[in-house]
């Protein structure tokens, strides 16, 4: 019982702070016992639940008109990544090792997101005379470079329960991206990566419903209360760091229990 009372409190602090919350979801269930091979499918399934809420509350800010391209490629690909991910069988030790790996590096770029300082278009002069933003060619690049990260971190989601949204969010906000744009696009993007990857697991039969459904009742409590009060007497990123700070501290746990 304890454990659901867990579930539901980071449900309601990642939901205020616009996360989903699945490497929280992994890194509990990593350490609780449970069978390794439904750990994924578990968090992703949570994941959809947590962001589905987060994003229609962050839905307004995104600019799908303005990017739509963009982000059909960003979403084809972090999906085909997850399914990719979700179909790689790995043995218990080996899914450890990953998972706490990708719960450190998570927790460290969770940590220092705030410090990462928005890099708009530079503004482009000939002559002494301001004559445009920045090339097409560059923002090319630009979204070229977004497009393999979310591939990538699609991957990672499928693979151990991770939505990704945790890695994006930083390159966004290294590429300037708005901060509330970024919300919408993550969550989004988070959703869909854990769609992909638990319909993979489902096939796969690697989904135990009787684990999932207590489970959901509390998270989606939680993705109800938190995303409807949206504030609270901490300030976010106070709330965040605390989060932060445990996942890495049960990454580094997981990681001793493997070597």
């Amino acid at each position: 019982m304890i454990l659901y009372f867990i579930f539901f409190l980071f449900a309601f602090l990642y939901s205020m702070v616009g996360l989903g919350g699945g490497s929280a979801y992994v890194a509990l269930l990593g350490i609780s016992g449970i069978e390794h091979k439904f750990i994924p499918s578990t968090a992703l399934f949570l994941n959809i639940i947590v962001t589905s809420v987060g994003f229609f509350n962050y839905r307004i800010h995104l600019n799908f008109k303005e990017r739509r391209n963009f982000l059909i490629f960003l979403y084809t690909l972090s999906i085909t990544g997850a399914f990719i991910g979700s179909k790689i069988s790995l043995k218990r030790k080996e899914f450890l090792l990953i998972l706490g790996i990708s719960l450190i590096i998570a927790s460290v770029i969770s940590f220092f997101r705030d410090r990462i300082k928005s890099n708009p278009p530079a503004p482009l002069h000939q002559g002494g005379k301001y004559v445009g933003a920045v090339s097409k060619p560059r923002n090319l690049a630009n979204n070229f470079l977004i497009l393999i990260f979310g591939f990538l971190f699609g991957f990672l989601a499928g693979l151990v329960g991770i939505g990704g949204g945790v890695f994006l969010s930083p390159i966004l906000l290294t590429f300037g991206f708005p901060v509330k744009e970024i919300a919408g696009i993550t969550s989004l993007y988070i959703f869909l990566n854990s769609s992909s990857g638990f319909i993979s697991h489902l096939i796969e039969e690697n989904v135990n419903f009787s684990l999932i459904l207590p489970f959901t009742f509390f998270v989606i409590t939680g993705a109800v209360l938190g995303s409807s009060i949206g504030s609270f007497k901490l300030k976010p990123i106070i709330v965040k760091k605390i989060l932060t700070i445990i996942i890495f501290m049960i990454g580094i746990r997981i990681l001793r229990m493997n070597l």
